[in-house]
C-alpha cells in the first residue's frame, strides 16, 4: 500500500513539472515575438561571469550593436586598453525546432543569427588576435533576448 502511495505521488510531481515546463516555454520567458527580427535590434553586452569561459581571454567588454538596416556593429575593449571595431551584416533565421541551450536555463526554442563578420575565434571566442570571421550563432528569447556565443558566454540586450 505505502509503495503505491510513493508512486502515485511520484506520478503527480513528474506531471505537474511536465505541464509546469510546457506553460512556461510556450507562454512564459522563452517565447518568440511575432516580429522577431525587429525585436533583435538593439544593443547587446557580453556576460562577463566571474569564472565563465569569457572572463578568461582578457576581454574587458564586447558590445554588439545590431541594427534594422541588417548592418551591425561590434566594439571589444581588452584589458590591455587595446579596442577593436568590427563592422558587419547580420540576417537572422527562424528555427522551428527544439535545441539544447546552455546558459539559457531550460531545453528552448531557439533561433540562428548569421554574421558576415565577427571578431571571434573559429571556436567563438573573442580574442585580440582573431580576425573578423564568419559565423552563426543561436538566439534565445528569454527577457531580454539572449545572443549565445559559447558555452556559458552569451550577449544580454541591454536597449
Amino acid at each position: 500500500m505505502r509503495r503505491m502511495l510513493l508512486i502515485i505521488i511520484g506520478i503527480v510531481v513528474f506531471l505537474v513539472l511536465l505541464a509546469s515546463s510546457v506553460l512556461y516555454l510556450h507562454y512564459g520567458r522563452l517565447q518568440r515575438p511575432k516580429d522577431a527580427r525587429a525585436a533583435l535590434v538593439g544593443q547587446y553586452r557580453l556576460e562577463l561571469p566571474e569564472g565563465s569561459d569569457c572572463s578568461e581571454h582578457s576581454i574587458e567588454s564586447s558590445i554588439l550593436e545590431l541594427r534594422a538596416d541588417g548592418t551591425s556593429e561590434q566594439t571589444d575593449r581588452f584589458k590591455d586598453g587595446s579596442q577593436f571595431v568590427t563592422s558587419s551584416k547580420w540576417e537572422y533565421y527562424e528555427y522551428n525546432k527544439w535545441c539544447p541551450t546552455v546558459g539559457f536555463e531550460l531545453i528552448a526554442s531557439c533561433d540562428l543569427i548569421t554574421f558576415q563578420k565577427l571578431r571571434v575565434t573559429t571556436s567563438l571566442e573573442i580574442d585580440k588576435a582573431a580576425s573578423p570571421l564568419g559565423a552563426g550563432l543561436i538566439v534565445a528569447w528569454p527577457k531580454p533576448p539572449k545572443i549565445r556565443l559559447w558555452n556559458d558566454c552569451f550577449f544580454t540586450k541591454v536597449r
